[in-house]
């Protein structure tokens, strides 16, 4: 049996990839409006003592030279809220779509994985032509991990963008993306799956929302 090999950025992209420096990154170069869940209160009271222990990773615009935050939003967020005006940051030189796709991906690996981020750089990939074999190969994501994500394409945009800010799990959006559009529509409509951050899957009177009461809710029964 033959040992799997990753492929290297340059092999996917046919590109010289840009050695990445690390820098001590002022907060006022980053974008000011992130997206993503907010900070909780733990992480915040962890940078104000510690500092930020683990760089974020961002990438220089080709035209605009801003600077655009590949992983660390919510650290970000948090050491801006914990007072710091510096924080480590691991700077790659040009930005690439395809590139900080691969990264965001490969940066889900070694944290947390966050669902909707690793959906987006999956369709970057996907509508640029790479298969999922040479996504899973440059990043190390499972097939099916890959082909999860993409089922979430099919989520009504309010319900991704409720995936987006932490109030509908990761659970409760793959079971709603597998009903009609106009189900989804009615769950949107109504505010089933709109619960307060923390309490993710719950309706808004804080009942847990099973996966029955949605097709029951989305029939409109």
């Amino acid at each position: 049996m033959t040992e799997e090999r990753q492929l290297t950025l340059e092999e996917l992209f046919g590109e010289e990839v840009p050695e990445p420096r690390d820098w001590q990154l002022s907060l006022a170069e980053l974008p000011g409006d992130l997206p993503g869940p907010e900070p909780d209160r733990e992480l915040i009271e962890s940078i104000k003592r510690l500092g930020l222990l683990q760089p974020i990773v961002v990438a220089v615009g080709a035209t605009s030279g801003a600077f655009k935050v590949v992983d660390g939003r919510r650290r970000v967020k948090a050491a801006r809220q914990a007072g710091l005006t510096e924080i480590p940051a691991r700077v790659y030189g040009r930005d690439s779509l395809l590139l900080t796709s691969v990264m965001t991906l490969v940066a889900n690996q070694q944290r947390r994985p966050n669902a909707v981020a690793e959906l987006d750089a999956i369709l970057t990939l996907s509508r640029a032509g790479v298969d999922e074999a040479t996504i899973r190969e440059a990043t190390g994501l499972p097939v099916g991990t890959i082909r999860r994500r993409l089922k979430l394409a099919r989520l009504n945009d309010r319900l991704v963008e409720g995936m987006r800010v932490g109030k509908i799990s990761l659970a409760v959006g793959e079971r709603v993306a597998t009903m009609p559009q106009t189900a989804q529509a009615r769950l949107a409509d109504l505010g089933v799956l709109a619960a307060a951050p923390g309490r993710t899957g719950q309706a808004a009177g804080g009942t847990r929302t099973s996966a029955g009461r949605l097709m029951v809710l989305a029939k409109g029964h």
